[in-house]
């Protein structure tokens, strides 16, 4: 049986996704194709600069001692970017999921910046359980007794009406949402997710495990 594990012994946990540090097609200012045009989706005029925003976004808001849970899609640019983002964050503690520019870290040739990490993590905090993965899914865990499903990868594309105790919790949705580059606190996922209704979209119902 799957269980989720605690992590009631931090304060507070913050969550979000698809940094992409040191991805520089992610930006509009100098990503280009054969084309014309750009292919970025961040208004930033140079690599660094988004970098910076980056690191400014978790460090501005996440305390040392706090947790921070990041669903995938940490970093490009090998191994020495994916630590170069780590050491300039200050929290001391990362749990992580494997997104799909994330291949790097499983099989080994950088340096895993996470304490704890998989490709899907089960999490309980303050009586909220969390199924935390890189992709959205249609049914989740416990969908069907109020589990939350916390996601990235979709880069706040996802279309405004998708049923069910989800979000993305990338930081280009906390830009749409917030207006800046930063996680999401888990009082604002919970606040998020009070007002949405669960979805039932298998089989399962309130009465089954």
């Amino acid at each position: 049986m799957i269980q989720f594990n605690s992590i009631n012994s931090f304060k507070n946990v913050w969550l979000t996704s698809d940094s992409h540090y040191g991805h520089k097609n992610i930006t509009r200012g100098i990503s280009t194709w054969e084309g014309g045009g750009t292919l970025g989706t961040r208004d930033f005029q140079t690599l660094d600069e988004m970098n910076a925003a980056m690191v400014e976004g978790i460090n501005k808001y996440v305390k040392s001692d706090d947790l921070l849970i990041h669903c995938g899609d940490w970093s490009f640019g090998g191994a020495s970017k994916a630590q170069e983002f780590r050491e300039k964050l200050n929290v001391e503690v990362i749990f992580g999921t494997y997104g799909n520019h994330d291949h790097n870290f499983i099989n080994g040739k950088a340096q895993n910046p996470f304490s704890l990490s998989d490709h899907v993590l089960y999490l309980q905090f303050r009586g909220k359980k969390m199924v935390v993965c890189h992709y959205p899914m249609i049914s989740h865990h416990q969908h069907h007794k109020g589990s939350w499903l916390i996601h990235g990868h979709c880069h706040g594309s996802l279309k405004e009406g998708v049923p069910g105790k989800i979000l993305d919790v990338g930081v280009d949705q906390a830009y749409k949402m917030f207006g800046e580059y930063r996680p999401f606190s888990f009082k604002e996922v919970a606040t998020y997710m009070f007002g949405r209704e669960i979805a039932f979209a298998s089989h399962h119902n309130k009465t089954t495990s």
